[in-house]
C-alpha cells in the first residue's frame, strides 16, 4: 500500500482502505480471495509471494506500506523474507495485543524495512509498527488517521495528500454514517490534487502508479460481518468490483484459493 486510510464511523463500522502504488515492470496481483484455510480475505502479490493487505474472520484488519527511506540505507541480507509473510503472521493473530507481539517475534533483520498497520472494530486504537533496518518503533495512534508513503519526495508527497485530507477526511464528522464515510474515503484516494502524477493520492508517472485500491470493512451489526471489495486498476479508471464476504465459520466457496 502507499496510501490508506483507517477509520470508524458512527454505526461502528471499521474501514481500512488503501491504494497500493507499484512499479511498471511488477506483476499484475491477484484479486482477493478467501485464502488462509478460510481465515482470512486477501490479494496477493505475483512477485513476492504474499500479501499487502487482509482482513480476518476476528475481524483484524493489517496492511503494510514500504518505508522507502529506510530501505535506501538497508543492506539487504543474501535471502530476504518477503513483508508479505510478515502480514500473513500477523493476519493469523485474533487482536491487537497478538498482532503486536507477532510482529516483535518476527525475524527482522531478514525483512526489509517497513511500516505495518493493524487494526480491529473492538479498539479506537490503530497498532502501527515501524522497522527501519536498525530499531523496531511501536505506537498505538487513535483512529481515524489515514498514513502515505513515496519513493520520491516523500514530504512533497504528504504535503500534497494532506491537503486533500483537510478537504474530504478532516472534515468528515466522527459520528458520520457509511455512506458519507464510504464517499469521503473514495473522494480521497481517487484524488488527482495538484495535479495527476507523482503527488497525487491516485499516482500516475512514468515508471509507477496506483495499480489497485483494496477496501476492507468489519461491521459489527451484519453478518457476515468481513468483507473486502477490489479495485483492479487505477481507481480513477475502473470501478470497484462487488463485495466477497468471509463466512463466520470458515467454509468457503468451492473452488476459491487458500494460497
Amino acid at each position: 500500500m502507499c496510501t490508506i486510510v483507517a477509520r470508524k464511523d458512527g454505526q461502528g463500522r471499521l474501514w481500512l482502505v488503501g491504494n497500493r502504488d507499484e512499479a511498471i515492470w511488477r506483476g499484475r496481483a491477484e484479486p482477493p480471495a478467501i485464502r488462509q484455510d478460510g481465515t482470512v480475505l486477501a490479494p496477493r502479490d505475483v512477485d513476492a509471494g504474499g500479501t499487502w493487505t487482509l482482513v480476518n474472520r476476528a475481524g483484524l484488519a493489517v496492511t503494510l506500506l514500504n518505508d522507502y527511506e529506510a530501505e535506501a540505507a538497508f543492506r539487504t541480507p543474501p535471502e530476504p523474507i518477503s513483508r508479505g509473510t510478515l502480514v500473513a503472521e500477523v493476519g493469523a493473530t485474533s487482536d491487537l495485543a497478538a498482532a503486536e507481539a507477532a510482529v516483535r517475534a518476527a525475524p527482522l533483520s531478514q525483512i526489509r524495512p517497513f511500516r505495518l498497520l493493524a487494526v480491529d472494530v473492538a479498539g479506537a486504537d490503530a497498532l502501527e509498527a515501524r522497522w527501519d533496518g536498525e530499531a523496531l518503533t511501536i505506537a498505538h495512534p487513535p483512529l481515524p488517521l489515514w498514513r502515505t508513503s513515496a519513493g520520491f519526495d516523500l514530504e512533497a508527497a504528504t504535503a500534497a495528500r494532506a491537503a486533500v485530507a483537510a478537504q474530504t477526511l478532516d472534515a468528515l464528522p466522527h459520528d458520520a454514517d457509511s455512506a458519507a464515510t464510504e464517499a469521503a474515503i473514495a473522494a480521497f484516494l481517487t484524488s488527482h490534487s495538484p495535479a495527476k502524477g507523482g503527488l497525487s493520492a491516485c499516482k500516475h508517472t512514468a515508471i509507477a502508479n496506483t495499480v489497485s485500491q483494496t477496501w476492507i470493512t468489519v461491521d459489527p451489526a451484519a453478518s457476515p460481518r468481513v468483507a473486502m471489495a477490489y479495485v483492479d486498476g487505477a481507481p480513477c479508471e475502473h470501478a470497484r468490483g462487488d463485495w466477497l464476504v468471509l463466512p463466520p465459520d470458515g467454509s468457503r466457496p468451492r473452488g476459491v484459493s487458500e494460497s
